[in-house]
């Protein structure tokens, strides 16, 4: 499916073997290859802008990418664990588990992320 305009995707780019003519030439250094997660926010200049984690990439139209729900939690928003309350940190990743169908977070405490990965359902929203 397409790349659409304020809609998560999940791409897989894999090194030597994905068309970079794809990605802007000024983008190639930024992307993480491999299967990942990306909001699609803008499209100007023939690219549409993705977010990935806190990068910005600019990629042509591919049909590559699936269309994806949103997640409970957006990045760099500020949650925290059911389980232990005081665990407070900001989403520094997303990822999706396939066999699940379920969003995974990974958190980021004191500028460092944690090793834990996260289900929707062990976060919650800071404010609730």
């Amino acid at each position: 499916m397409a790349i659409q305009l304020n809609h998560w995707i999940s791409y897989n780019w894999i090194r030597n073997h994905s068309p970079v003519s794809l990605i802007h030439p000024d983008d190639i250094d930024k992307i993480n290859f491999g299967i990942g997660l990306a909001f699609c926010f803008d499209y100007n200049e023939g690219y549409f802008h993705i977010r990935l984690i806190n990068t910005v990439i600019r990629v042509k139209d591919f049909t590559g990418s699936i269309i994806m729900p949103s997640p409970k939690f957006q990045f760099n928003q500020i949650v925290k664990e059911l389980e232990r309350p005081e665990v407070v940190g900001e989403v520094d990743r997303i990822g999706y588990h396939d066999k699940d169908g379920e969003y995974f977070y990974y958190i980021r405490i004191n500028n460092k992320v944690k090793k834990r990965r996260y289900m929707e359902s062990e976060l919650s929203d800071i404010n609730v």
